[in-house]
């Protein structure tokens, strides 16, 4: 199967007049989308017809003319250019086709640089072209973004994933200031209660939110929630460690789990976890070496 393009012209509704010939080897349809998007950002001939057409609230017309090889497609687009300008159209091609016209000597490559450097030493001419790459990174960062979001909507609407992510977090203990904006109360009244009742108050917020998980997983068919650590995972977690002081080498203790060590030390168990790999040397001013 050979591939092939096609050879469209554009038509001004206003005065029924072909205005442009071009070649496309995508569907027509993307290619006449394409224009429509060049003219808002372009100020070519073409672009600024197509935009006072759509300022005018209308559109131009695109017609195939015929359909080619890829091979053939820029002679064709040189033969049709050249007939509509001796027929007298008013074409808004700056080129006579094809490859010809595209191939830019080195003389003009530099009467181009030097109209550059011209234009970006105007300080009005560089903010507002600043202003522009601003504004289309924004945009592109915004469509990112809520590209991510839906996905992670998603992801997150499953039941089990919902389950794990609460059960990280209530593992993961973090410093008192996130506890405090977890728990909902205000900080002159976390700050007056002991320790203990902290604790207590995060892990009874994370038992509610486990059982209303259960329950929901229950409503739609689902097997209740499981401890997602396999048992080689979990026994890994047992080795006994020794946790040091930073400043003065002091010996603190021996503990066995590192999510109990975590909730006694307040300190991330993913931080201990990397500490006893190798991968981080300390976590909040302590050191952590397994005993064997």
């Amino acid at each position: 199967m050979k591939l092939s393009g096609y050879i469209y012209r554009m038509i001004d509704p206003r005065t029924s007049e072909i205005r442009y010939v071009g070649q496309t080897i995508v569907r027509p349809k993307d290619r006449f989308k394409k224009h429509l998007c060049d003219s808002q950002r372009l100020s070519t001939h073409v672009n600024c017809w197509i935009k006072g057409i759509l300022q005018a609230g209308l559109k131009p017309v695109m017609q195939i003319i015929c359909e080619a090889e890829i091979k053939n497609l820029d002679p064709f687009e040189t033969f049709f250019i050249i007939l509509y300008k001796n027929s007298g159209c008013d074409l808004t091609n700056l080129q006579i086709g094809g490859q010809a016209g595209k191939i830019i000597s080195e003389k003009t490559k530099q009467k181009m640089s030097v109209s550059k450097l011209k234009n970006w030493s105007d300080p009005a001419y560089k903010n507002r072209q600043i202003r522009k790459i601003r504004a289309g990174i924004n945009n592109d960062f915004d469509r990112i973004k809520a590209i991510f979001s839906e996905s992670a909507k998603r992801v997150f609407s499953e039941p089990d994933v919902i389950a794990k992510r609460i059960e990280g977090i209530r593992l993961t203990l973090g410093s008192d200031e996130q506890k405090r904006k977890k728990s909902g109360i205000t900080k002159a009244v976390w700050n007056n209660m002991a320790l203990k009742q902290k604790e207590e108050r995060i892990n009874k917020l994370h038992s509610n939110n486990r059982a209303r998980l259960i329950k929901l997983n229950e409503a739609r068919g689902n097997p209740v929630y499981k401890e997602h650590l396999s048992a080689g995972m979990r026994k890994f977690r047992e080795r006994e460690f020794n946790v040091f002081s930073k400043t003065t080498n002091e010996f603190i203790g021996t503990w066995k789990n590192q999510i109990q060590c975590a909730k006694d030390l307040l300190v991330c168990v993913t931080n201990i976890s990397a500490c006893l790999r190798g991968i981080a040397k300390t976590a909040k001013g302590y050191t952590f070496k397994y005993k064997y």
